[in-house]
């Protein structure tokens, strides 16, 4: 079988890519690596996805019967629960999860031993690997309850005692995924009051992708406009993404979380370091960078393509579009539920609303708007040809003052940006924009989606 890595892991549509046979190769050769280096103990977990539980189960015989011990989590769980597991007890981790994607996708990813995500370079050699014999020296496999850990973990960094006599009324969307109830245990006996919903098992996720987008979360602006909210969380499929919504209902994705969080670790936490953001990250966070005098790297998109720089030197923030977020002093991994303790801090710092901090960093740093619109063809040569001919100098009356190919095809302006790049886990074209108003955006989708047209993808 040939193996293909995405952004993130191995991921397919359930049934066709992704079957049981593709998953126990995908194992195969994932601990045939790992047994290369020494590793003697797996940890295993899984989401709330058609099959998720049955298949960890099923590749967790597979890891005893080659000679591991074998962890695997009590019950679904996000996936920094495991990447934390990992760290702290086995030698790497196997996550069955499609994370964000559709509900007819389900797939694997791959931590290591410093609780993140596989390093590129790891990937490259697994995909490559043989396959691993069974031994004669059989595993254990032990079932544990990876959220006890997490928990104890969280309540060790120190953020809850700031924290547990807030009375603050949260709002939270697990979208039926794997973060449900984290974070009510987190604050068990707390003066913190937390109402979920969308908190069962539903493998369709209520027929919404499991992606805290503004599109998909429309749903919970009018449940927080009615006032018993303080702020409101969204978490994807995995719980390593986040979005937030504020009291008044209005939508906060990383590209704003990113920079509020950024000017709170410099002003108050006066954490020094380097910034590392993906390409499609706004470019308000280069202005905070540079007036900070602030080192920052800009990186194809993909989590695993941050961990080389945390793991080598001092990080502040590292951060993507899509809600994956990385704090200075925690595991070199996005999550969702520590983000949510990170902006009760924040909140609990400045005694301001969510949208006034955010107004005092426009009116800083400028007005910055951000959209991204995913467009599904069917022709995927097509889809790679135009992006392999698409170039501008002028978008509309926006100068492109430099551009970046890093991964896609990103035309700069002086305030903003235009990003084109082909998804590295779905058939489907993704479109950045950031400009200074909602209507420039536009016109400059409309621009694009003209130029889609005339190339006639289907």
């Amino acid at each position: 079988m040939k193996i293909k890595f995405g952004t993130d892991g191995f991921r397919g549509i359930i049934g066709k890519d992704f079957t049981f046979d593709n998953a126990i190769a995908v194992t195969a050769r994932t601990l045939k690596y790992f047994k290369d280096k020494n590793a003697k103990s797996v940890a295993i977990g899984y989401d709330t996805r058609f099959l998720s539980p049955e298949i960890a189960h099923e590749i967790a015989e597979y890891a005893k019967n080659a000679g591991f011990d074998v962890f695997v989590s009590k019950s679904f769980c996000p996936t920094p629960m495991l990447s934390l597991f990992t760290k702290l007890k086995a030698d790497f981790g196997i996550m069955i999860t499609a994370s964000h994607n559709p509900p007819v996708y389900n797939g694997i990813k791959i931590k290591e031993k410093f609780g993140g995500s596989a390093l590129s370079e790891t990937v490259e050699k697994i995909a490559k690997s043989s396959s691993i014999k069974p031994s004669l020296c059989k595993g254990k496999i032990k079932i544990v309850d990876f959220s006890e850990y997490y928990v104890k973990y969280l309540h060790k960094k120190g953020i809850l005692q700031s924290l547990k006599n807030t009375k603050t009324a949260i709002l939270v969307n697990p979208m039926y995924g794997s973060s449900q109830g984290v974070l009510k245990k987190i604050f068990f006996d707390t003066s913190v009051n937390i109402t979920e919903i969308n908190n069962y098992r539903n493998p369709s996720f209520g027929d919404i992708n499991p992606e805290p987008t503004e599109e998909n979360l429309k749903y919970m602006f009018d449940i927080v406009r009615e006032g018993k909210f303080n702020i409101a969380f969204a978490y994807d499929g995995d719980g390593d993404r986040i979005a937030c919504l504020d009291k008044e209902g209005y939508f906060y994705s990383s590209q704003k979380i990113i920079p509020i969080f950024l000017e709170y670790l410099i002003e108050h936490k006066k954490i020094r370091g380097s910034v590392i953001k993906t390409v499609s990250v706004s470019s308000i966070v280069d202005k905070i960078a540079k007036k900070n005098n602030l080192n920052i790297y800009e990186v194809p998109i993909g989590f695993k393509n941050i961990v080389p720089y945390i793991l080598r030197e001092k990080i502040i923030i590292g951060g993507e579009e899509s809600g994956g977020i990385y704090i200075n002093g925690y595991i070199p991994e996005r999550d969702g539920i520590f983000c949510s303790l990170i902006m009760l801090e924040v909140l609990n710092h400045y005694k301001k609303d969510l949208h006034q901090i955010w107004q005092d960093i426009e009116d800083k740093y400028g007005s910055h708007v951000f959209k991204r619109k995913d467009y599904y063809f069917s022709d995927y040569e097509k889809l790679k040809e135009f992006m392999s001919n698409v170039d501008f100098d002028v978008v509309l009356d926006n100068k492109v003052v430099s551009k970046n190919f890093l991964d896609g095809r990103k035309f700069i302006f002086r305030d903003g940006f235009l990003l084109i790049r082909l998804s590295g886990t779905e058939p489907v074209l993704r479109v950045y924009v950031e400009s200074v108003s909602e209507d420039k955006v536009d016109e400059i989708f409309n621009y694009v989606g003209k130029k889609l047209k005339s190339a006639e993808i289907r």
